[in-house]
């Protein structure tokens, strides 16, 4: 059984209700909840292949990140520049995926869910889905994304497919 850990960045608590809506959903599976900043690069760099990361963030100001997901943010981006400084440097191992929550009146929508998906693509994790970007209205894809997550950890054959595929994007600025 993989190790789960779900983690949010919520400015208004949307993301944060999602992640534990999601905790509940995996019961079964006993993930770890709590929000981004409470994770270390230590940590991260601990976990194999067998742990799963599952983001949930919105983005608050122009692309910013909520303020219990910023130290997270700085410390994504040193550790990005260190691997690049030093290519001796760990890479993470474990498989993740990001659902975004955005408005898609800001230029910047979904802005730092982009930002992290990519930080945790280049220092080294596995993607396990693609990166949703939700609107405000984000209930049906958090459910399609969430249903499709869990077919895939309860190793249904057709959700190994679907889970590598799912894209489910609301973005007039891509």
């Amino acid at each position: 059984m993989p190790k789960i850990y779900i983690a949010y960045g919520s400015e208004s608590g949307n993301a944060q209700a999602l992640a534990h809506k999601l905790k509940q959903k995996l019961k079964a599976f006993k993930p770890n909840y709590d929000c981004l900043n409470e994770l270390s690069i230590d940590t991260l760099q601990q976990w194999d292949s067998d742990t799963i990361l599952l983001v949930i963030s919105s983005t608050t100001g122009d692309g910013e990140p909520p303020y219990n997901a910023n130290l997270f943010y700085q410390n994504l981006i040193q550790t990005r520049m260190q691997q690049r400084m030093k290519p001796d440097t760990p890479k993470f191992a474990f498989q993740y995926a990001v659902f975004g929550i955005g408005d898609v009146n800001y230029l910047n929508f979904c802005g730092f869910s982009k930002v992290v998906d990519g930080l945790l693509a280049t220092t080294g994790a596995n993607r396990l889905a693609n990166r949703v970007d939700a609107d405000i209205e984000y209930d049906d894809f958090f459910t399609q994304w969430s249903n499709t997550l869990l077919a895939y950890l309860s190793n249904k054959e057709e959700a190994k497919q679907t889970i590598t595929n799912l894209t489910l994007q609301i973005n007039p600025n891509q």
